[in-house]
């Protein structure tokens, strides 16, 4: 049940006094002016509602860009406070964007920071090293199965425990003089079959 709360005038409040009004698990708090007015969408109107005054004691402006740019570290702003005596806040400030349902636990690391946790697990796991290997066999052997090649390659790093395949033997590929000896025994085995030679 939505309740709005109107305070339209006041007495004795020092100067530039600030009201907090809360209902329920809902506060809402202004600077006083006369006729302001508190608007709660509370599901249920509560018995009660308290009623604090706050009173200025200082404020100073601070700079957004200087503060942000520090990150983590952060910087000290300094306001005067009363009977001489300064008000010290230890202060860090982030900025992003406004979205709706914005969960703190989902925020995207910076892309350095996910560049740099890649270029680590690439490194830990020799991955980058044995896709080069990889590509550097594949080339040299152009093997007529590439993705059978891949995977056999990858097999044998495993075996290696990671470390990258030099020698496959596994993987010996026929060179084209090889393939075309193959070829011509092949022929050669064809055509000494009865009744299948050229003078027959």
């Amino acid at each position: 049940r939505a309740m709005d709360l109107t305070v339209r005038g006041a007495e004795g409040l020092p100067q530039k006094a600030y009201l907090s009004i809360r209902a329920g698990d809902v506060r809402k708090q202004v600077q006083y002016r006369p006729g302001e007015c508190f608007r709660f969408d509370n599901k249920s109107a509560p018995r009660f509602f308290v009623v604090d005054v706050f009173e200025k004691v200082s404020s100073a402006q601070v700079s957004l860009a200087e503060l942000a740019a520090l990150g983590e570290t952060g910087s000290s702003v300094q306001l005067p406070g009363r009977n001489g005596l300064p008000i010290t806040l230890d202060m860090t400030v982030k900025v992003r964007d406004q979205q709706a349902g914005f969960d703190p636990k989902k925020i995207r690391p910076p892309r350095h920071q996910v560049a740099m946790e890649a270029q680590t697990y690439l490194e830990t796991h020799s991955v980058q090293k044995i896709l080069q290997g990889l590509v550097q066999q594949l080339l040299t052997c152009q093997p007529k199965d590439p993705v059978s090649f891949m995977s056999k390659y990858i097999q044998e790093s495993a075996a290696l425990g990671g470390e990258v395949a030099t020698t496959l033997p596994s993987l010996a590929v026929l060179n084209p003089t090889d393939e075309e000896s193959d070829n011509e025994g092949a022929k050669r085995q064809w055509a000494s079959r009865r009744g299948m030679g050229a003078d027959e």
